[in-house]
């Protein structure tokens, strides 16, 4: 038709090099995607100074082997809901985490996971102030002193989400999660509590070995909402209360279509 515009587009042709620059970008993204940008240490300094400066999307890798820690690891880094922050071991069990100090998680941590570790140390891993954090795919056997009491998982923050751990072989006062305050005398709430381990619970003699306590009689007007399903207990014998309820919230709300077995 006269006056139509006709425009021929010659087919995009890429000569050999740029062909070969595309294919290594592509790679290169390739690598990146499946975790070999990720931090790795293998020492306790390293992951320390690592932990303090990683941001939004940081995955910490600790080459397996054993490591003793002298004082706090103190987790105090952020990410987001879309890029969280991983600290993990390089294969689930290879990192036994022994000495006198462990983890601590901080307030000014948020959707941190930490996954993969053997956990053997002296003190307590606490999660205090922090919200949207991960404890999965630990075992946690902690060198408590005898006649010491003691808590292997210490919770003061919202909306932990605590699975698929192995919590084993405790002998002292102190129960194996013990659920805080968060503030003031609001529970620690919104904690999701599932597929665990827990067994070989002896009686240390007294009050305050639950295998896991939730809030304290000071606490017990806030509700916490938390949810505590599909764990297996075996011979947890540290008293006869398997878990304490102290909170507004009833054992059953607290507790909703929870498989949980207690084999003697």
């Amino acid at each position: 038709m006269s006056g139509d515009l006709t425009i021929n587009i010659a087919p995009l042709s890429l000569s050999f090099p740029t062909r070969r620059y595309m294919r290594t970008f592509l790679y290169l993204c390739l690598l990146f995607k499946n975790g070999l940008a990720d931090t790795i240490v293998s020492s306790i300094r390293d992951l320390t100074a690592s932990i303090a400066n990683a941001t939004e999307g940081t995955t910490i890798v600790v080459q397996n082997g054993s490591y003793n820690a002298t004082s706090t690891i103190e987790v105090g880094c952020a990410g987001t809901a879309e890029n969280g922050i991983v600290i993990r071991a390089e294969t689930v069990g290879g990192v036994e985490l022994g000495g006198s100090n462990g983890f601590i998680i901080n307030d000014k941590a948020a959707f941190v996971t930490i996954q993969g570790f053997n956990f053997t140390h002296t003190a307590a891993i606490e999660i205090n102030g922090a919200h949207h954090c991960r404890l999965t795919d630990n075992v946690i056997q902690l060198a408590i002193p005898h006649n010491t009491s003691s808590s292997y998982i210490i919770v003061s923050a919202d909306y932990v989400e605590i699975d698929r751990n192995e919590l084993r072989n405790k002998s002292t006062l102190g129960q194996m999660i013990n659920v805080k305050g968060s503030s003031g005398s609001q529970v620690a709430r919104y904690l999701w509590i599932h597929h665990n381990y827990f067994h070989d619970f002896s009686s240390p003699g007294g009050n305050g070995a639950e295998t896991i306590r939730l809030g304290l009689s000071g606490l017990s007007p806030s509700a916490g909402n938390a949810i505590v399903e599909y764990n297996l207990f075996v011979r947890c014998r540290g008293e006869n209360e398997l878990i304490s309820n102290n909170r507004a919230t009833t054992l059953t709300d607290t507790i909703p279509f929870s498989i949980q077995m207690v084999l003697n």
